[in-house]
């Protein structure tokens, strides 16, 4: 599991809780063939859009009104 807390401008909030978090930094998940997000909701959206745009996830499971969504 992965947990980043960001802006619209990708910076990172929250940096007390991501001390006490284990994750990768984004640009070595970046470099991982098979990123998998698993999301739905139509309100994350935004979120899910972003993550695709900037390269983080490149395999997405969701429902389909998330897909719809996401593909207008």
């Amino acid at each position: 599991m992965l947990l980043y807390i960001l802006r619209r401008q990708w910076q990172t909030l929250a940096p007390n809780l991501q001390k006490r978090t284990i994750a990768i930094p984004l640009e070595t998940l970046k470099q991982t063939p098979i990123r998998i997000a698993v999301a739905r909701s139509t309100e994350k959206v935004p979120s899910i859009k972003a993550l695709l745009q900037i390269g983080v996830v490149n395999t997405l499971i969701t429902d389909a009104d998330t897909a719809s969504q996401l593909l207008n």
